[in-house]
């Protein structure tokens, strides 16, 4: 069997590049590769996910509003399943459902009921629905307001016509968002590993910097020295 890694973290965290970067190395190690960013906005299953961001459907329970994310990564299962069904293979993503567990879990009050969110979709999507869970999922960690910034800084994206969608327009959502992630890997530590992106409280390391760490857990993972 192969191994399926997903990348994670806030917006405007670099995830997008990261991944094409380790995607590449992977290809290097002379590993089948499979990778996949999500959403799959290209998809029309993603259209619900769209208009959400767009601020079309208000703001429903957190339960509900993963439900198109949790469709989305149905429907792309299939893909994921083929190649780590291979040896000497790895599937990487740009998001999976780590992001609907890290903004979802945000908007809890209390880290019990942000907790029994986590268990709750956990259970429906790698349990009920059969979607595969990463063996790893690897979070890049980037403040919310340097998130911000980064964001700000993006050329047009084909979902949404704003600077920022609702999450990223939202500065204490970040944060939230930021706090959900770390209490995903308290929670699961065997699942999660913490990259910090900061060289100083205002200043992120070079992509290459955070590249050879990644590599570096990529190669653990793997068992390769």
């Amino acid at each position: 069997m192969g191994q399926f890694i997903n990348l994670e973290g806030g917006d405007g965290s670099g995830k997008k590049t990261q991944t094409e970067l380790l995607v590449k190395y992977a290809r290097e190690l002379g590993l089948t590769v499979g990778t996949e960013s999500y959403p799959r906005y290209s998809e029309p299953v993603a259209e619900p996910i769209s208009r959400f961001l767009n601020g079309r459907y208000g703001n429903p329970h957190p339960e509900l509003a993963g439900l198109p994310y949790s469709i989305d990564r149905l429907l792309g299962s299939a893909a994921i399943q083929e190649i780590i069904a291979q040896e000497n293979s790895i599937f990487i993503t740009d998001r999976f459902t780590s992001s609907n567990l890290g903004h979802n879990g945000a908007k809890f009050d209390t880290p019990e009921k942000r907790q029994e969110y986590f268990e709750f979709v956990r259970n429906f999507e790698h349990e009920v629905l059969g979607i595969p869970k990463p063996d790893l999922n690897i979070i890049l960690l980037v403040p919310p307001e340097v998130s911000q910034q980064n964001i700000d800084k993006k050329a047009a994206r084909n979902y949404t016509d704003k600077k920022r969608d609702m999450h990223e327009a939202d500065v204490q959502h970040l944060a939230k968002a930021y706090e959900s992630y770390l209490a995903l890997a308290t929670a699961y530590p065997h699942e999660y590993a913490l990259v910090d992106s900061m060289a100083t409280p205002d200043r992120m390391r070079s992509i290459d910097d955070i590249q050879q760490e990644l590599r570096g857990v990529v190669r653990n993972l793997l068992g390769i020295s």
